[in-house]
């Protein structure tokens, strides 16, 4: 019997490694955001550095928000605006990649725990400044490496028998120590269906903005609020102009 923790959906993210989706939550207390992997399909901007909007509502349904992993990377960074928060700044990320490990698995082979991907996110007392907006981060870093072969057989083995990190699709290569180049990464604020309390209706602010990064990147500078309202008092000043110049 195969153990996996992805959950690959076919056709909306070109992912050649289908990896755990991203999940945004705002609820009075946090927000939250999943990213997953996924078999690769249209080709989707690259995930050195992307920035993906929600809509009306909140939420980044499940598709809508992917980008091509370009280079083998261990580090995923996932930044949001405190303003898009749903009113309190802080920021969860919720990934399978953080549960490729079956419990089953843990208990036979203990040095296994080890093996996992991690989650660590700034508080709101420790915002980041992009683009001169104060946003929220969070970092999902791969596990290093073994330096025991037998630990590094033992992985390889479970791996290569899609126990360990199975992924559905072609074009992206099983390792849970890196999203292999080919693959794809979705964001959404959907169930990804493998964390605790973990469902739908999980959204962001209207409208928010999310920014994401591999490696060393530098994240897409978030427009500054007032850039945003000098741009809407502009376009709202368009039928008055239009007119002034009928005349």
């Amino acid at each position: 019997m195969k153990f996996s923790r992805f959950f690959c959906t076919a056709a909306v993210l070109g992912l050649s490694l289908g990896f755990s989706a991203a999940v945004a939550h705002a609820d009075g207390s946090d927000g939250r955001l999943g990213t997953k992997p996924i078999p690769p399909t249209d080709p989707p901007p690259p995930c050195s550095s992307v920035q993906f909007t929600a809509n009306s509502s909140g939420a980044i349904t499940d598709g809508s928000a992917v980008c091509a992993v370009s280079a083998n990377t261990s580090q995923i960074t996932i930044i949001v605006p405190d303003a898009d928060l749903g009113g309190v700044p802080n920021l969860q990320v919720y990934s399978s990649l953080t549960q490729d490990i079956p419990s089953s698995l843990v208990q036979a082979f203990p040095f296994l725990s080890s093996y996992e991907w991690m989650s660590s996110c700034n508080t709101s007392s420790q915002s980041v400044t992009i683009g001169g907006v104060l946003s929220q981060e969070c970092t999902l870093t791969a596990p290093t490496l073994p330096t025991n072969p037998v630990e590094l057989a033992i992985i390889n083995g479970l791996t290569s028998q899609g126990i360990i990190d199975s992924v559905k699709g072609q074009g992206c290569t099983n390792s849970i120590f890196f999203v292999a180049a080919g693959c794809d990464l979705d964001f959404t604020t959907d169930a990804i269906g493998n964390q605790p309390g973990d469902g739908n209706g999980q959204f962001l602010s209207p409208d928010a903005q999310v920014d994401s990064t591999n490696g060393n990147s530098a994240p897409t500078p978030f427009p500054e609020p007032g850039s945003l309202a000098l741009l809407g008092m502009g376009l709202a000043g368009l039928p008055f102009l239009r007119r002034k110049l009928a005349r």
